[in-house]
């Protein structure tokens, strides 16, 4: 994954720290379930799957490196925290995600807000 950010030239563009990179990658990592499917390993097929499309439809000439980055970022954090049970499985349990979240995709707000609570501190902000 490191790569991936080192390669799209988003570390150079964006002026990461590459062990703040390393230290964010880790804490991904360990914000991801060990659950039969959403699971880091997905995470990293996903976010390959992204890097060989853009190398492949050459997004790199279509797209921002901001986008590039929202992109990659999105692929690697959207099943952060995945319980591993669905929205509607959360909906009818009542679950505190589905309470918390209003029934509203009570899994894509909290994988989002995994996402920015690992951001927001200074050790993982990329």
């Amino acid at each position: 994954l490191e790569h991936m950010y080192v390669d799209l030239n988003l570390v150079i563009e964006f002026k990461m720290n590459l062990s703040v990179l390393k230290k964010w990658l880790r804490a991904v990592q360990a914000n991801y379930r060990n659950n039969p499917f959403h699971n880091f390993r997905h995470s990293f097929c996903v976010a390959q799957m992204m890097y060989g499309m853009v190398h492949t439809c050459n997004l790199q000439e279509k797209f921002s490196r901001q986008d590039l980055g929202i992109l990659l970022t999105a692929c690697v954090c959207h099943d952060l925290d995945h319980p591993g049970f669905n929205n509607t499985y959360q909906i009818n349990a009542r679950t505190e995600l589905a309470v918390r979240y209003n029934d509203i995709s009570p899994l894509e707000n909290h994988h989002c807000a995994v996402c920015f609570e690992i951001l927001s501190d200074p050790e993982t902000n990329i």
